[in-house]
């Protein structure tokens, strides 16, 4: 995936899809299936994130929206769970550039040499 505005729409949708699906969508409903038990231990629920969430950054749209996505969802259920009096904790860890094979090959050649990719 190089650029949201060279797809085709229906590339684009694809693309979309599958990243909300796997990124926003996955982490909700694991997220609130996991809630009852966590009640029960008083756990916490740490959101991860990414930089691209806080900031637009060139290539990576689709995911940029997924990740920021989880921001809108998890800042209001974290809202819904202390007005519940509950005990569960909910963070969200956002994260800077990660060294992934994914990363390297949407950022190759884009990004300058001073920006440090942290191991994964």
């Amino acid at each position: 995936f190089d650029s949201a505005v060279k797809e085709e729409p229906s590339q684009l949708y694809q693309v979309v899809t599958n990243l909300f699906q796997i990124n926003t969508l996955g982490t909700i409903h694991l997220a609130h299936r996991a809630l009852d038990t966590l009640e029960q231990s008083q756990g916490s629920i740490v959101v991860v994130s990414s930089l691209g969430a806080k900031m637009g950054l060139p290539s990576i749209a689709p995911y940029s929206a997924s990740k920021h996505a989880l921001h809108g969802f998890f800042d209001s259920y974290r809202l819904e769970v202390v007005k519940m009096k509950s005990k569960v904790s909910i963070s969200t860890a956002v994260l800077g550039n990660i060294d992934t094979e994914s990363n390297r090959n949407i950022t190759k050649g884009k990004l300058p040499q001073s920006i440090v990719r942290y191991p994964a």
